[in-house]
């Protein structure tokens, strides 16, 4: 079995520090018990089964999909607003400021699991408005882990989660620089939207 911990809000100080943990160990229900404990879960293709078995049924589960969509939302929501905001001065004044740099929204997960390129969206270029949603590319896994399927697959599973996360983050960064965007005072980033589903595999 192969378990990944990835920090979602970016309180580890680094963009690479998000994988805060690794293990590809023989699957034991016990061990698995141990490695997730009082963590959201999101588990992958054919690990169904030992999670069952290892009673993980009561934890929560992490639907990432979900999880997207409501970042995906709140970007939409926070656009509209700036053009409301654009509409209601005058037109000399919204040539002088800048255009927020919007972080461009992941695939959604299941593209992974049916083989596709992460980030890769079939979509012709142009702006990156809320409706865009690729994204660059991981880059190969590391020696030592692209012999080992399992350890693949969950890694790549564990990059779109870091980058759903590293999303957010700057999301909110635009958020907070624009008084319009944001409440009187309000200069703290929001936590992480997470989203919890039944026990389903990506």
């Amino acid at each position: 079995m192969a378990v990944w911990w990835v920090a979602l809000d970016g309180a580890t100080g680094s963009d690479s520090s998000r994988l805060a943990g690794a293990w590809v160990v023989p699957a034991d229900p016990d061990r698995l018990v141990s490695l997730v404990a009082q963590r959201h879960l999101l588990i992958c293709p054919g690990a169904l089964a030992l999670a069952r078995t290892s009673g993980l049924e009561t934890q929560p589960w992490f639907d990432a999909n979900g999880s997207r969509t409501a970042v995906l939302d709140e970007r939409r929501s926070l656009e509209q607003v700036h053009a409301e905001f654009l509409a209601g001065i005058s037109a000399a004044r919204a040539r002088t400021l800048t255009e927020p740099q919007w972080p461009v929204v992941i695939n959604p997960l299941e593209h992974m699991a049916r083989g596709r390129v992460p980030g890769s969206s079939g979509q012709p270029g142009g702006a990156k408005t809320a409706q865009t949603i690729a994204a660059p590319a991981e880059k190969e896994p590391e020696v030592g882990i692209e012999s080992d399927p399992l350890a693949q697959s969950t890694l790549r599973v564990a990059q779109w989660v870091k980058r759903l996360g590293v999303c957010w983050e700057e999301l909110e960064a635009v958020r907070i620089s624009r008084k319009h965007l944001r409440a009187a005072r309000d200069h703290d980033p929001r936590p992480f939207p997470i989203r919890h589903g039944g026990p389903e595999a990506v």
